[in-house]
């Protein structure tokens, strides 16, 4: 996953310069790598002036553990939110969440094995907003279940990106992601 940050030196800002470096992560040492190549750096405060990655970064987030996390995307070979997502669900806790458990949905025998321990009636009663052209199945609160196409899979991605990037950082006990 592509993670993208450009530090600046909160002196030099302070003094009315902007100076920094932009980096993509990970790098091999932080301290060396990029805050002792920021030219013009005043003292040793740095800030994170902007950055690109499909999740929310603050300017004051750790650099290491953004190296760390972004060593352990790397590790995990996690290049996508939808890679990232098929992790959290497999490896980490999501009831603290509002992501859905999806199963992918390729033929009716998907669908028959979700189904094998329900009677008929139950089965009936627990068909929410179900459409069969639809890529993925989930159970919703009420124990429905529903389906979700492609779109909208990659829709609950983007809304979804802190929740994921924080159970992975969790899950890799990377403390300033919790």
């Amino acid at each position: 996953m592509k993670i993208n940050v450009m530090v600046s030196s909160l002196g030099a800002y302070t003094n009315g310069k902007l100076t920094g470096k932009c980096v993509n992560l990970p790098v091999d040492d932080v301290k060396k790598d990029i805050l002792d190549q920021i030219n013009g750096a005043e003292g040793d405060e740095f800030f994170i002036t902007d950055y690109t990655a499909p999740f929310t970064i603050g300017e004051y987030t750790s650099l290491t553990d953004l190296n760390k996390l972004a060593i352990a995307l790397n590790d995990e070979e996690i290049d996508t939110l939808e890679d990232l997502y098929w992790y959290v669900i497999e490896n980490c806790d999501i009831s603290s969440t509002n992501l859905p458990y999806l199963y992918h949905f390729d033929s009716d025998d998907d669908f028959n094995r979700l189904m094998e321990d329900r009677t008929p009636i139950r089965i009936a009663c627990s068909i929410g907003h179900l459409n069969t052209q639809d890529e993925y199945l989930y159970f919703d609160g009420y124990d429905n279940i529903n389906s979700m196409d492609e779109n909208a899979f990659q829709r609950m991605l983007t809304k979804s990106a802190d929740d994921l990037i924080n159970l992975f950082a969790l899950d890799h006990e990377i403390s300033s992601f919790e």
